[in-house]
């Protein structure tokens, strides 16, 4: 309900996308706000995509097309860790993969 928004969406549009009372879209939310794949902007209310997202995004390409990684690898787009560190996506996927 995320994933394929244009942008952040607030919790009305969640409900809407996904065919659910705001309340039930609310509880899932919460969850995934919990373990990092949506973030939350307090100051527009608005969800989007979070740094649990990419990771979790890395792991499954990692596990259905790690044969691709050494060229992905390369690109330099900048991303923040967990941390707040700015890192670039080959920095990411090395220390994902060990490498």
């Amino acid at each position: 309900m995320v994933d394929d928004a244009p942008g952040p969406v607030g919790l009305t549009d969640i409900a809407k996308r996904a065919g659910l009372i705001a309340s039930k879209a609310r509880n899932g939310l919460v969850s995934l706000l919990r373990t990092d794949p949506v973030q939350h902007d307090t100051a527009t209310g608005r969800c989007d995509l979070g740094a649990g997202a990419l990771r979790l995004g890395l792991t499954a390409f990692g596990r259905i097309g790690g044969n691709l990684l050494p060229g992905i690898t390369r690109l330099a787009v900048p991303i923040r860790d967990h941390e707040g560190r700015v890192r670039t996506l080959q920095n990411a996927v090395e220390r994902r993969i060990g490498g």
